[in-house]
């Protein structure tokens, strides 16, 4: 019995010290997007913070993303072409940077029934990649980069200062999240087109860009090893992934991939831990579905 008291002093005691840690600074758990208003309403899967439509008038009449117009002519590769598509490319992708912030249960030594609720929030960071799909500060990324966070910062190559940013349409059954930049630069951000990823071969060389382990825009370069393959990614549904053999590590989630005509061909999501050299992408001609359907067009 006199175990079982000192036992309940001390997790009254523990209670109260967190609790008057909690009301020193209680933190409120954002909303799931990076800031921004709660979702308004769903289509088929997909999340909005604004309507379709209002998101088309900040375009400007400009269209939703840049489809790439390049012939169909044979390119010739040699030793220049990965610098080439680096020193093309690298401007159009963003390093992100999230905060989540999350609630836990206390109780301590187990002798509580049940946990009890702590009055403040902990916080979290993680990092993903990006790429400015059109000139109006609209950024694609992974939505698992972006789902369930309270703040969205996004970091331009040779810019050290962080740019907020929103996050304004999910589809997470495509692991696609659409963000918004939030800057008096809009209708100068430098884009990337997108090719069409069914005219795609396996064999093609292709160069991955994004921010590994927070080493922001660093390259690395592969061919397509498989068109199609079909994985499961929790919560993704019926995406045929393009693989390759270049390399992808955590924090490469969300940037693009791109052929060696300079133009993205995927946006890239999964690597198999247990192996080497077999990493996926979710194919360019998804993303376009997507930002038609984000932007009403």
């Amino acid at each position: 019995m006199r175990r079982r008291t000192e036992k309940s002093l001390i997790a009254f005691g523990l209670l109260a010290a967190c609790a008057c840690m909690g009301l020193q600074g209680c933190i409120t758990v954002g909303t799931g997007f990076g800031g921004g208003n709660p979702p308004r309403r769903s289509n088929e899967g997909m999340s909005f913070t604004v309507s379709s439509h209002e998101l088309s008038s900040r375009l400007r009449g400009s269209p939703p993303f840049v489809e790439s117009r390049l012939p169909d002519t044979p390119v010739s590769i040699d030793t220049s072409t990965y610098t080439r598509i680096i020193r093309s490319s690298g401007d159009s992708v963003v390093s992100i940077f999230t905060t989540s912030r999350y609630r836990t249960g206390f109780n301590p030594l187990g002798i509580l029934p049940v946990s009890v609720p702590l009055p403040f929030a902990f916080e979290g960071t993680a990092l993903g990649s990006g790429f400015f799909i059109n000139p109006a500060g609209y950024v694609v990324t992974n939505d698992h980069v972006v789902a369930e966070v309270s703040e969205i910062r996004v970091m331009c190559m040779g810019n050290d200062t962080p740019m907020k940013a929103v996050c304004v349409a999910r589809y997470p059954a495509k692991d696609l999240a659409m963000l918004e930049v939030i800057s008096d630069k809009k209708g100068t951000f430098p884009c990337l087109s997108l090719a069409d990823s069914d005219k795609t071969c396996i064999g093609e060389p292709v160069v991955a860009i994004g921010n590994p382990f927070g080493l922001s825009h660093t390259a690395t370069a592969g061919i397509i090893s498989f068109i199609g393959r079909r994985m499961d990614q929790p919560g993704v549904s019926d995406v045929a992934f393009i693989q390759t053999d270049a390399s992808v590590n955590p924090g490469n989630s969300g940037g693009p991939l791109i052929n060696y005509r300079g133009e993205v061909i995927g946006v890239n999501v999964a690597r198999v831990q247990s192996a080497e050299g077999i990493a996926f992408a979710i194919p360019s001609n998804v993303v376009k579905e997507f930002a038609r359907r984000t932007f009403g067009k």
